[in-house]
């Protein structure tokens, strides 16, 4: 069995042309059959695990994604001073309002109204309540830096060091092991690329 953080490096094999289709559509029930179909299939190794990564990501791909077009409008107008349903189709035309198709249907993000109101500043100085925008200015300088940092040296990266200590509970001891040992593992250095 392969490991499951090992499943993400086949995120760059393509799906099937048309299990591809019916994601787009927002048609995932219908999707999950046809992977459920060609998984019965002897097929590589790679299509194999690529498919029941995508299950997993249909399963959950709806649910970050709940508001309709109409909620998603309540909430803006609720939310930012005078807004008009125009301006929701130009934010939609212009992608900046994240959202897929489910079952055929404009869905949005749950995060829409906060990235909104992050990366239109025009939307934020309408906030009808200041407090979500709090933080706002750090965010945007701590990115400009870390982009600056990047473009000088073409990366970035940041060590961490991570210390352990596992201890087995008396439920997990085996007969004839010793008992209360606790196993230590040495102190180690990983490097995360940015």
């Amino acid at each position: 069995m392969m490991n499951e953080n090992n499943y993400f490096l086949t995120l760059s094999t393509p799906l099937p042309e048309d299990i591809q289709k019916l994601k787009w559509c927002g048609q995932f029930e219908q999707a999950k059959r046809v992977i459920g179909l060609r998984l019965k299939r002897d097929l590589p190794r790679v299509m194999k695990d690529r498919l029941t990564l995508e299950l997993e990501i249909l399963e959950r791909l709806p649910g970050q994604y709940p508001y309709s077009w109409g909620e998603a409008l309540e909430i803006l107008k609720r939310e930012i001073q005078d807004f008009k349903e125009e301006e929701l189709t130009q934010l939609w035309e212009e992608d900046a309002a994240d959202w897929i198709y489910v079952d055929g249907q404009v869905k949005f993000r749950s995060s829409f109204l906060a990235n909104i109101l992050k990366t239109r500043p025009s939307y934020g100085r309408r906030a009808v309540d200041p407090s979500r925008l709090k933080g706002r200015q750090d965010n945007f300088r701590l990115l400009e830096n870390a982009m600056a940092r990047m473009k000088e040296s073409e990366g970035m990266s940041c060590s961490y060091r991570i210390r352990s200590t596992v201890e087995i509970t008396p439920e997990a001891e085996r007969e004839g092991a010793p008992s209360g040992s606790i196993c230590r593992f040495p102190s180690s250095t990983a490097k995360s690329a940015m």
